[in-house]
């Protein structure tokens, strides 16, 4: 198959049926990265010529032996500056050279601003720092492998769309989806698995102290807020696990009324422990526009009450004027735990439609002693960062405008750092390291280079860019880490 999408004369995407072998058949690649890289760039010239010099290759990182494809990003730039939230990827076959994916963001609609009194980026760094108010959180993240959660305090920006307007020097606020935040803001009540076998569930329900699922319903069908109508029956439930609380088992309870023309269903998920409500959803009216806030404030805090019997003490009214919803959000020494909190959401008539909490028990809060202060952590940042000069767009009115920000493939980053040492972390609390490819140093005009080469795609290779084994000096030593 072929398939190609286009818009404003812009071929914006292109995919085609793969005709070369499986990653199995083979060890190394045919194709190198740099041949590679080479078709790719002669590709977009052949379907974009009137805007290929707009589009910059860029490799994403060192070659997976397990993968099929060399893969690479492509970021937009304009008078040599990028644009964010314009580009996308290509693939090309390792095998046979094919193309296998392209796609592609390119807005031919949009109007540059063309500002020459801009501010440099040391001054910039400068205004970044004063502007960025940095808080403390806890984050966390899930090790999928040793299944095994690590919690880690972070400072983070509270403005995080923040970036610096080039020609002011002020904060400018923007919306787009492709701004990464590095924080780890996991659901883990969202991510239950999809339930056990009728062996597992008699099993399971050996378990002390689990309710039986008659009760999970009763527990329900009493909660006021919920307000389920008789004419809702239940026709499903599963039971289920917490991914990151093993001794956590949740109902997953679904109601539906088949009354009218088109089915409605209710969704509780009650914690088979203590009978919590975790989460609900329910039809609502988002026609009507009477919501009021403190109305919806009032009715978030009954509910809360009313469906964890006040068990989560240290869960606190986040201030927040949008309405249609309330949050409360958790905190551990003082400081809110990202991505633990109760969400409340109201249809139009400010009618309580949808609701999570998402609340894990077993995690464990390491000390905050000893962190920078928020004065300590703003000069580390105004030491370390590295801000990078590019159009942040606004769609809407179809102009772009330059800023001073953490941009990188494409995609601008918020700024996170380590409380004690100051550092750039990622999402899993460790510290930012760039992703250095791999070269040799000692292979010029040896008769394996190009297979040493090769080597150096796949990341394999000695820090210090040797290779260590010269046909002249037979007797170097080769220790047994080197082999491996």
């Amino acid at each position: 198959y072929l398939g190609v999408g286009y818009s404003d004369g812009v071929i914006l995407s292109y995919e085609c049926s793969y005709n070369g072998k499986n990653s199995s058949d083979r060890k190394f690649s045919n194709i190198s990265r740099s041949e590679a890289e080479k078709i790719a760039e002669d590709f977009i010239k052949k379907i974009n010529p009137t805007i290929c010099e707009n589009i910059e290759i860029k490799s994403e990182g060192k070659t997976d032996l397990t993968g099929n494809s060399h893969y690479f990003y492509l970021n937009r730039y304009h008078n040599g500056i990028p644009v964010l939230g314009e580009g996308g990827h290509i693939s090309i076959s390792k095998d046979n050279g094919q193309v296998r994916y392209f796609s592609l963001e390119y807005d031919t609609q949009i109007t540059f601003e063309n500002n020459d009194n801009i501010i440099d980026v040391e001054t910039a760094k400068t205004e970044y720092a004063k502007k960025i108010s940095p808080e403390l959180y806890y984050a966390y993240h899930y090790d999928y492998e040793k299944k095994d959660v690590k919690v880690f305090p972070e400072y983070m920006s509270q403005d995080r769309n923040i970036v610096i307007d080039a020609a002011t020097g002020e904060k400018y606020y923007y919306s787009d989806t492709t701004v990464k935040q590095e924080s780890a803001t996991l659901k883990a009540n969202g991510a239950a698995d999809a339930g056990f076998s009728k062996a597992e569930l008699d099993e399971i329900s050996e378990i002390d102290g689990l309710i039986s699922s008659e009760t999970a319903e009763n527990i329900a069908r009493e909660k006021k807020n919920i307000d389920i109508e008789k004419r809702y029956v239940l026709d499903n439930f599963t039971l289920s696990s917490d991914y990151m609380d093993s001794a956590k088992y949740l109902f997953n309870l679904r109601f539906s009324d088949k009354s009218k023309d088109k089915t409605e269903f209710i969704r509780v998920n009650v914690d088979a422990k203590d009978g919590t409500i975790m989460s609900f959803n329910k039809p609502g009216d988002y026609s009507a526009k009477n919501q009021n806030k403190e109305n919806e404030k009032k009715i978030a805090e009954n509910a809360l009450q009313e469906f964890t019997n006040n068990k989560y003490k240290n869960l606190e009214y986040k201030e927040d004027e949008q309405i249609g919803n309330v949050t409360y959000v958790r905190k551990e020494n003082g400081i809110e735990v990202l991505g633990q909190q109760a969400s409340f959401f109201f249809d139009g008539n400010d009618k309580l439609v949808s609701y999570n909490l998402t609340y894990t028990d077993s995690l464990t809060f390491p000390s905050i002693e000893n962190v920078l202060s928020v004065e300590e952590a703003v000069k580390k940042v105004a030491e370390d960062i590295d801000l990078t000069l590019f159009y942040a767009v606004d769609y809407e009115n179809k102009n772009a405008k330059q800023v001073y920000g953490f941009f990188e493939d494409g995609d601008v980053l918020s700024f996170v750092i380590d409380p004690f040492t100051g550092k750039r972390i990622d999402y899993a609390g460790e510290e930012v390291i760039g992703d250095t490819l791999i070269s040799y140093s000692d292979i010029e005009g040896h008769y394996a280079e190009d297979k040493f080469l090769k080597l150096a795609e796949y990341g394999i290779g000695f820090a210090d860019g040797a290779v260590r084994i010269c046909p002249l000096i037979p007797d170097m030593a080769v220790q047994i880490i080197d082999i491996v």
